[in-house]
């Protein structure tokens, strides 16, 4: 069974986990190995997801798959992008 729960603050190291891998997975070939681990390093470590959890305009919600993390999706709101 498929679900989707919105994360709260308490979920950043989960996140984390799921946003180190996921990456890793998809494109860990992709560049230098200590290019991606710098990478990761930078943008998906437990403070980052701490701090954009704590921001209202931040929503993040954990997809599971048979009780387990599968996923994760991010919107934000109120910000306007390019094109």
């Amino acid at each position: 069974m498929t679900s989707i729960v919105k994360a709260s603050e308490k979920d950043f190291q989960l996140l984390s986990e799921i946003a180190t891998l996921t990456f890793i997975e998809s494109h860990g070939s992709s560049a230098k190995q200590e290019d991606i681990n710098i990478y990761v390093t930078e943008k998906y470590n437990e403070n980052i997801f701490k701090e954009e959890l704590s921001d209202a305009k931040n929503i993040y919600h954990i997809i599971y798959y048979v009780n387990n993390p599968a996923g994760y999706s991010k919107i934000i709101f109120d910000t306007s992008y390019p094109n």
